[in-house]
C-alpha cells in the first residue's frame, strides 16, 4: 500500500504540517536563524528511516494491528466509511 514514494511524500506533509505552507516553513526558519543545512539534514534522516531494513514490516504491521487485525485475515472484511458533515467527532451525549 505504501511505496517509498508515498512515504516521502507524507513525510514531506508532516514536515510542513505545523506551518501554513512550506513557504511559511522558510520564513520562520530564517526568521529563527536556524541553519538550512540543519533542516536538510534533519528532513533527511526522517526519510532514511523508510528505508531501514524491517521499516516497511513495520509499517504494515502496525496497519495491521490498527485494523483489528481485519486485514491478514480478510480484506474485504475491513470497510472504513467516509466522514461527511453529518459525522459527530465528539458525542456529549455519552
Amino acid at each position: 500500500m505504501f511505496g517509498i514514494g508515498m512515504l516521502q511524500m507524507l513525510d514531506q506533509v508532516f514536515w510542513n504540517l505545523p506551518f501554513a505552507s512550506s513557504k511559511q516553513a522558510t520564513a520562520v526558519r530564517e526568521k529563527f536563524n536556524y541553519p538550512e543545512e540543519d533542516w536538510e539534514v534533519k528532513r533527511e534522516e526522517l526519510e532514511m528511516e523508510h528505508k531501514a531494513d524491517g521499516a516497511r514490516d513495520q509499517l504494515r504491521a502496525g496497519w495491521v494491528q490498527w485494523l483489528g487485525g481485519a486485514v491478514g485475515q480478510n480484506a474485504s472484511a475491513v470497510r472504513v466509511v467516509p466522514a461527511s458533515l453529518a459525522t459527530p467527532v465528539v458525542n456529549d451525549n455519552d
